[in-house]
């Protein structure tokens, strides 16, 4: 019992991360984004004109934040794809739980809710070849139940039979003991030796983040989510796979039209680094990188020349940056400087423009 205490203190003592430049709100405050503050239990993440704060004494560690975040600016270092994926495919029957379920799980979260729905689609459909159980016996009576992991199901659920693909997960509710599911039945010297291993790697975990500030300027977790979803989408041998806008909520694609200037304004509002323009004397260019879109739809929204459309996401151009305009510089007729602008635009620099 002394490991499984320790286990679940130090899961509950790993806070959340910040990284503030991927917060929408941060990002651009005309867009206003408080999703995050209006799920949180506890009121600890605080938003206001100019910042966005996590109060550590507030947060329990629930997670939900996680799994909301458009951007997934918000991270906790301990619940990473990653290291959850290795241990669904080392346990023989994987049973994913919170920490208030543990005694009935082999994997375990801080919350269901924590997953985002492209952390949970990612670890799907790389893990289909697996039956995994998730257990959901203590969210009834739980204090953070909103539904909203429900939500995260169904949404890639949907997704996966777009795909064309199955994936073998269970969701146990109620009193459905997990042993006449195929739990594994662990022995004493097991459990003992699981519980140390897992608690040595989480107190190093623990050790190396005191050092680090709580809002991180650098957090590469979204990243490595984004390639294994991308992983993920190649692994079922469908990249002529075109999905339509709004089939694949974590990831966008977009066309630029003539009207666009090359101001670079999609560059600067971007808060995932997908938008790229280039700029030489003679040529702009404009380029698009799916596979780091986050959907935020900040480009879209706020394109001074409306010049950005939804475009089909094609699998198969997820592995580069796509050139999607390319502007050449033309004379001004007034003043003869090189300047470049949309297509059906007087040829006036702006300073001509304005006077």
């Amino acid at each position: 019992m002394i490991f499984k205490y320790l286990l679940d203190k130090l899961i509950e003592e790993t806070k959340p991360q910040l990284n503030i430049k991927n917060c929408l709100h941060y990002k651009n405050r005309l867009k206003e984004c408080n999703i995050c503050t209006s799920i949180c239990p506890q009121k600890a993440i605080i938003v206001d004109k100019y910042s966005v704060t996590l109060n550590e004494d507030l947060c329990d560690t629930c997670g939900l934040c996680l799994g909301v975040c458009p951007t997934q600016a918000i991270s906790l270092k301990d619940f990473e794809l990653d290291k959850i994926y290795r241990e669904v495919l080392e346990k023989p029957f994987p049973i994913i739980s919170c920490i208030k379920g543990s005694k009935q799980g082999t994997i375990i979260v801080p919350c269901l809710n924590s997953f985002h729905p492209e952390v949970l689609a990612a670890l799907l459909i790389l893990a289909r070849e697996k039956n995994i159980l998730i257990n959901r016996q203590q969210c009834q009576n739980c204090s953070n139940e909103n539904n909203h992991f429900l939500s995260t199901y169904k949404e890639v659920t949907t997704f996966s039979k777009r795909l064309g693909i199955s994936i073998n997960v269970s969701l146990i509710e109620g009193d459905t003991p997990l042993q006449t599911l195929q739990e594994k039945s662990f022995s004493r010297r097991e459990l003992f030796s699981y519980f140390k291993g897992e608690t040595k790697e989480l107190s190093f975990k623990a050790v190396s983040q005191i050092s680090e500030n709580f809002i991180s300027e650098k957090n590469s977790i979204r990243d490595n989510n984004r390639k294994l979803l991308i992983k993920a989408l190649k692994s079922i041998n469908q990249e002529d796979l075109q999905l339509l806008p709004n089939e694949l909520p974590y990831l966008s694609n977009w066309q630029v039209q003539s009207c666009c200037d090359g101001c670079g304004f999609c560059q600067g509002v971007c808060p995932s680094s997908a938008w790229k323009v280039e700029k030489t004397p003679e040529t702009i260019e404009v380029n698009h990188d799916a596979s780091r879109c986050s959907s935020c739809q900040l480009c879209y929204c706020l394109c001074p020349s409306k010049a950005i459309i939804p475009e089909a996401v094609k699998v198969k151009s997820l592995a580069t940056s796509t050139l999607k305009y390319k502007l050449s510089s033309t004379s001004c007729l007034q003043c003869g400087h090189r300047f470049f602008h949309g297509e059906n635009q007087v040829p006036l620099c702006r300073r001509c423009r304005h006077h």
